[in-house]
């Protein structure tokens, strides 16, 4: 997997999309939005850029529904579990 940028290495859009991605696809055990919601605004609050707190939901969300649909994790009542390869 490849360095993901954290902190004040944060300077624009894509590198948020990164952080994102990176924190989701790391996740082991289920979790909820919120959970990927506060990692993300924990590790990008030295950011470079001002990040409004309604992009980073977004950004959680837009992921969260895109790794559903493409069978990467599951979600049921809102709980997110992660799928390994022998689940897809």
């Amino acid at each position: 997997m490849c360095k993901v940028k954290s902190g004040a290495n944060i300077k624009n859009e894509s590198d948020l999309q990164s952080l994102v991605i990176g924190i989701i696809l790391r996740q082991k055990n289920k979790y909820v939005e919120q959970d990927i919601f506060d990692a993300v605004a924990y590790h990008s609050r030295e950011a470079m850029m001002t990040i409004d707190t309604w992009l980073i939901k977004d950004i959680v969300r837009d992921n969260l529904n895109f790794l559903q649909r493409t069978n990467k994790l599951s979600c049921m009542d809102g709980i997110y579990t992660p799928l390994t390869i022998d689940q897809y």
